[in-house]
């Protein structure tokens, strides 16, 4: 890859991650089957990263969110990440797709793992089992 070609796929994916940003977290936690409340005008639900009694994981709907209780946060696209087990990339890949209606692009599986693969697949909804293969929708 020439030095042309690695600019050109950095800023294809700074532009992926910006459109993710759009993404409301809310809804991908609602569609991973997280209940999600409102209080005082904005959406809280149970941290899926941390054991916890009370909801402090804030979703705020710019696309960014934080855990009150672990500390963790950031863009739609990590909580995504964090959701499914897959790497970063995949993960905005898999939201441009389910959410913005775009096709999927793939960079080159090298480097994938087979569970990032896998997520990619047609039909997959994204989620690992208990033996780490992801199901079927």
């Amino acid at each position: 890859m020439d030095h042309v070609q690695g600019d050109r796929m950095l800023e294809e994916r700074r532009a992926l991650f910006q459109r993710c940003r759009g993404i409301d977290p809310a809804m991908v936690a609602r569609d991973a089957g997280i209940t999600v409340t409102r209080k005082g005008g904005r959406n809280f639900c149970l941290c899926p990263f941390h054991a916890e009694g009370t909801p402090s994981l804030l979703l705020d709907q710019r696309g960014s969110w934080h855990c009150f209780g672990c500390g963790r946060g950031g863009d739609t696209a990590a909580f995504y990440a964090g959701l499914y087990g897959v790497g970063p990339i995949s993960a905005a890949l898999l939201l441009r797709n389910k959410y913005l209606g775009e096709a999927v692009k793939q960079w080159g599986s090298a480097g994938q793992s087979r569970r990032e693969e896998a997520a990619m697949q047609p039909g997959s909804n994204g989620r690992p089992n208990e033996e780490g293969v992801i199901s079927e929708t």
